[in-house]
Formats: structure tokens, sequence, C-alpha cells
């Protein structure tokens, strides 16, 4: 834990992005709903882990459960910066699942604090940073861990689609003599 800062988690995290989210006209609320959806696929993960595996966290499975948990701390990330809170972080320890049920249940105190206009406070923001920071040490890794292997999901995430963005222009490039124009239909 002491070697994760969250400020600085953050914003590499946000700057590290690779989807346009301007367009958006509830951000608190998007974000809210991103940590709910990552902190379901975490507890899908467990769940699987409990029906397949018999209850073990194969390496296979602790990998993906990582993903995940840098997937919940990156929409955390992005709630806090929309929500402009000013948040320290501490710690606690549970049993995994019970983490993950508390990460989901949280969360969705959080949506449903949209009703009231966005008056989640640092609590409910704090609990969530904890859950995903003890499921963490429950999978044997760190929370500066499982930021760094979501960080370096974005930058592929990112370059993966910015090449696909490069070849979608090419073909278009390509297909340009082909159109109606240059068939002397233009």
């Amino acid at each position: 834990m002491n070697d994760f800062n969250f400020s600085e988690y953050q914003d590499k995290a946000l700057n590290v992005g690779c989807y346009d989210d301007s367009a958006i006209e509830n951000r608190p609320l998007y974000y809210a709903m991103g940590l709910a959806a990552e902190s379901g696929e975490l507890l899908g993960e467990y769940m699987r882990a409990l029906r397949d595996d018999k209850g073990e966290i194969t390496p296979d499975r602790r990998e993906k459960m990582i993903f995940e948990a840098g997937d919940c701390l990156w929409y955390l990330a992005a709630f806090v910066e929309e929500s402009k809170l000013n948040i320290e972080f501490g710690f606690t320890d549970e049993v995994l699942c019970i983490q993950i049920i508390n990460l989901f249940g949280y969360t969705s105190e959080i949506l449903c604090e949209k009703q009231e206009g966005w008056k989640t406070d640092n609590y409910q923001v704090d609990q969530v940073f904890r859950c995903i920071n003890t499921i963490s040490r429950l999978l044997n890794t760190t929370i500066s861990e499982v930021a760094e292997k979501n960080l370096e999901k974005l930058r592929e995430r990112k370059e993966k689609l910015k090449q696909e963005a490069i070849e979608r222009n090419k073909v278009k490039a390509n297909m340009a003599p082909f159109g109606r124009e240059a068939q002397g239909y233009g």
C-alpha cells in the first residue's frame, strides 16, 4: 500500500484513456455505471472460480481478476475526478467474496445517489477503494501491480485503436478510385 499513490495513478490512467467521453452528458453517472459493471465482472470471475475450479483461484483466473480489479480502479479514478472529490485512502482486510460483494454494493450506492443530485461523499468512494485494495492483497498482489497492469492494458488498447483507425483510413484511401466518381458516374 505504501508504494501506491492514488492521485499519481489517477493522473496516468486518465491520460492514457482511449475513448472519447466528451459527448457523454452525465459523466459521473457513466463512470459509476462503469464501476458497477466492472465490479460485476470481477464478481463473475470469482463465481466461475467457485463453480468451475472448486473455489480455487487458478493462475489464469487470478490474472483475469487482477485485470478486472484494475478496470474497477480506473472507473473509480474517473468518478473521483469527475465528482471533484479529494480523498485519501486507508486499508481494510476481509475475505475475497465479501470484498467483491462489498465493491458491488458500494458502487450500487453511488449509482443510487444520482437520484439525490450526486451527494456521494468520501466514505463511499473510500470503501470502493478499500475493496479493490483488499481484493488485490487477497489475489497475492498489490494495488500498485493492479494499477500498472491496468495502465499497460489501456496503453495497448489505445495503440490497437490507433492502428485500426490507420488501417480504416488506408482502406478508404484505396477505395476512393473505385467510387462512383472515379467510374464516371459522379
